[in-house]
Parts: structure tokens; sequence; C-alpha cells
């Protein structure tokens, strides 16, 4: 018996012949699969494997290029590093903030279309109104040019200059006096070459009286604007302008006008309420005579329709009769006899 640690104890039996014959047996895998079952020229090994299925086994096992390193993961089962997964969660914030930027930039470019249509619907509306005004200054050129008007001062051209130097009423509210004596005041010469002097404005009679009416009204109507609409023959010697004027119900309107409803405490203060702040509308038509040797305008007429606006507003012709039934003016807009000279308010007295 050999004493050896390279002899084994049972070396006795373990024969060079014995050894050589041994083959080694590798694990085979469970899901290995081998097309040599009904194979009649494969060989079976001594211990009942075919040939064929332990090489297969090894192919499987080592790899056509030799046996893999244990330790070593597969390049198609490489487990993702922390850096590899920050970068991929920062390319996915990086798309949610492009998708949130696209919406932003979206949102404002609608807003910016929409604001751009509002403007300019306003801007079209803006040139729309002009577009009308002068369509009417074309219309009435045109009448003037049909109805073959002289270049000499006549009512077809006398009338026109009159509404566009008053359009806004009086300019410079002064006493009469001051105003008749001031020969540069382009209204008032105005007045002077084409009024006659026994001029009769309604009722009243002479230029003074249509300039102080004139200026009363300016400063009770702080904001008022008569614009001329059309302009017709009624005959050879009468011309008819229809107009319309626009102002706002002040205060200072009602106290001119309408003293009862502002004086009044108790019962119908609310009128005052509902009619303070209106922007009303009135359509007018004004009469203009006209001497045709002394080429002069001998007589106004004017008359408007003030019971619609106020009927629009009230609601019932109870509530409109009340406001005229003490009032200084008149439905047709016209003012009580004597008003201008007795119950005129100066604009020092209004402010």
């Amino acid at each position: 018996m050999h004493d050896s640690a390279l002899y084994p104890p049972n070396c006795d039996w373990l024969g060079d012949e014995l050894v050589g014959q041994v083959v080694e047996r590798g694990r085979l895998s469970s899901n290995l699969v081998t097309n040599s079952a009904n194979s009649s020229t494969s060989k079976t090994t001594p211990w009942g494997l075919k040939a064929n299925a332990i090489y297969e086994h090894n192919a499987f096992k080592h790899g056509p290029e030799g046996p893999v390193q244990r330790g070593k993961a597969s390049s198609n089962h490489k487990r993702q590093s922390p850096a590899a997964n920050k970068a991929s969660q920062h390319v996915e914030n990086s798309i949610d903030n492009d998708e949130l930027e696209v919406r932003k930039r979206n949102r404002e470019n609608k807003a910016r279309y929409r604001k751009n249509r509002r403007d300019k619907a306003i801007e079209y509306e803006k040139h729309i109104r002009l577009l009308q005004e002068e369509i009417q200054s074309l219309e009435r050129r045109r009448q003037l040019i049909a109805s073959g008007v002289p270049a000499k001062s006549t009512v077809w051209n006398v009338v026109p200059e009159f509404f566009r130097l008053f359009r806004y009423g009086v300019k410079e509210p002064v006493e009469t006096t001051q105003r008749l004596a001031r020969k540069d005041h382009v209204q008032l010469d105005f007045l002077r070459k084409t009024m006659a002097p026994d001029l009769i404005c309604n009722t009243e009679c002479g230029v003074e009286a249509l300039v102080e009416h004139l200026t009363c009204v300016s400063n009770a109507f702080q904001d008022l604007e008569t614009r001329l609409v059309r302009l017709e023959g009624d005959t050879d010697d009468c011309v008819v302008a229809t107009t319309l004027t626009t102002c706002t119900i002040t205060n200072t309107v009602l106290q001119y006008a309408c003293p009862h409803l502002v004086s009044e405490k108790k019962g119908w203060s609310r009128h005052v309420t509902r009619l303070l702040g209106q922007h009303i509308s009135i359509r007018g038509v004004t009469r203009f005579h006209w001497d045709i040797e002394d080429e002069l305008v001998t007589r106004i007429v004017y008359e408007a329709d003030l019971l619609t606006p106020l009927l629009q507003i009230l609601g019932t012709l109870e509530d409109v009769s009340w406001v005229f039934a003490k009032s200084l003016h008149t439905p047709g807009c016209t003012f009580a006899s004597g008003f201008t000279s007795s119950t005129s308010i100066s604009k020092a007295e209004l402010l």
C-alpha cells in the first residue's frame, strides 16, 4: 500500500485501462432538444447517452467559440447601472418639458391670433364710420352738383357750412355782446354774413337770439355733436336738413332742462337715477328759408324727436309725461317762450 498523497486509497482498483475509458459527463440542460431520437446512425455511449446529444450539450454549454467565463453577464441581458437610469430619466424629463413648451407656445399663438382679430375688427369699424361720413359728404356734393348750384353763396352751400361750424356747438362760451363785437370769430362771422338781421329762429327773433340759444345748449350739453345726415330741397327758397344729435344726460343737463327733477327729493327721484349717464341719439329736421334776392337765411325752424329716446329709457309714457310736465324743454326739442333770455345759465354756474 502506498502511503503518499499522490496515490488515492483505492488506486489498486483504478487501473490505467479503466481510467482511460472514462468519458466526461456534463449536466444536461432541461431544455436540450435533440433531433436524433429516431436516428439509427447515432452512437450510444456506455452510459446510455447518445454521442450527438453529448456534443450538442457541450456546444450549448460552451458555445461555438469556447467556454463562457462565469461571472460575466451576456451582452443582451446587461443590468442597467444607476448612471444609465439617471440618464434615461433625464431624457424622459426633457421630452415632457418639450411637450409643455410646445403647448405653451400654442396657447400664446392662439391668444395672439384672437387679439389680432379683435384689433382688426375695431379698426375695420373705425374705417367703416369714416367711410360712411365720407359717403355722406360726397352725397351732399353730388346733390349740389346735380342741382346746378352756382359758385356764389346759396342755401345749398350755406347750410352744410352752418352744420360744419356748429357741429360741436359754440366753441367759446362768452357773453353774447362780446361775441358780436369780435370780428375775428369764425362762427359769428359766418352768421353775420349768411343770416338776415331780422332772422326768425323758431319763436325767437334776431341773430343774437340764435347765438344765445346755441350758447345755452353748448353750456348744458358739453359733449353735444350734431351731424348732417341728408339735405333735400323743399321749395325753391327752402331746404330741409336731416340731422342726428348725440349727447349724454348729466346732472347739468337735468338742471338746465328739467330743474323740477333735480329739486324733487321724494317720490320721483327714480327718474333722475334712470336718466343720469344715458347716451341718447336725437333725430331732427331743420328748415332753412332763403331770400334769393338778398342771399340770406331769413328763417330757421328746428324740430326733433326727444320723446322716443326718453321712452326707451323710462319705459312708460306716464314717466315721460312727468319729465316734460314742468320741463323747460318740449318733446320737440324747443324751449319755452322767452327761455333763453330769462333762464340761461352761465358756464360758471353750471360748473
